[in-house]
């Protein structure tokens, strides 16, 4: 599959909301480091006790461009996954496909959330976030909860329910801020690329993980909005990212220690 390249669009609005996604080509302050922790052992989640298959059948049949169903547990996000032709068309759409300032949750256009094999190496949900980072906002704002270690410690995976009744697992394995010249989403990078995009991921994680890893041979999902704390120019080319590993079906996360990595790679200021 050969790459398509991908730039930003981004327009501040009223309430400190910024909007910014990528895009293809073919489209028709300060923040510190997470602070290190004297309790590193993350414990595994149980089994999810919410079923959202149901709920998915019933949006999905409100709108043929819901691909899924996104759980993050210790957030309010637990919504309907949108896909359209474009990366773009979600920013201003709910997930029924009616105007909205905060958009959808959105997959990838490039990537196939038809089933667990069909997803690619690397696939992408987008959401939109508050400039403030405060996770007690809406949206993929929330996802900045991840900046602190104990919550990645109570909450190591997240869900994402498919059409076709797929409960898929993913558990955390990279949070990073990183700027849009790293190409984190690429969805099958060759085999150079590979090696600088985990050695990318590993050098900005914010944390250090023992007990899990991840290579060519998983599969992930980011969840990725736009990031504010190192964009002192406000050139809106900033990102946070949650990275997840895909779990075997029917395997139980793993018992993880997680440490705060002393210096991530951060983006320039």
């Amino acid at each position: 599959m050969k790459w398509i390249g991908w730039g930003l669009a981004a327009v501040c609005l009223a309430g400190g909301l910024l909007l910014c996604a990528p895009h293809t080509q073919d489209l028709t302050r300060e923040s510190p480091a997470p602070t290190p922790t004297l309790q590193p052992t993350s414990t595994p989640s149980p089994a999810p006790v919410w079923d959202r298959r149901e709920d998915l059948a019933a949006a999905a049949a409100e709108n043929e461009e819901v691909i899924g169903w996104l759980v993050v547990p210790g957030t309010r996000i637990d919504d309907p996954v949108t896909q359209s032709r474009d990366n773009s068309y979600y920013l201003s759409h709910d997930w029924k496909g009616e105007r909205d300032l905060w958009g959808s949750y959105f997959g990838d256009y490039i990537n196939d959330f038809s089933s667990r094999e069909t997803l690619s190496p690397n696939n992408v949900i987008y959401g939109h976030s508050y400039n403030s980072e405060d996770p007690d906002q809406p949206g993929f704002t929330q996802l900045f909860a991840y900046k602190e270690i104990s919550f990645l410690r109570q909450n190591p995976c997240f869900y994402l329910y498919l059409a076709n009744g797929e409960e898929l697992i993913f558990q955390v394995v990279a949070v990073f801020y990183t700027d849009t010249g790293f190409d984190y989403i690429n969805p099958r990078p060759d085999r150079d690329k590979k090696l600088d995009y985990y050695n990318q991921v590993a050098r900005r994680n914010l944390y250090l993980l023992d007990g899990i890893t991840f290579d060519e041979t998983d599969t992930l999902l980011t969840l990725s909005t736009c990031a504010y704390a190192y964009d002192t120019q406000q050139a809106g080319d900033q990102r946070f990212a949650v990275l997840g590993k895909l779990l075997e079906e029917g395997a139980l996360p793993r018992t993880v220690e997680v440490r705060a990595n002393p210096d991530p790679l951060a983006p320039e200021e």
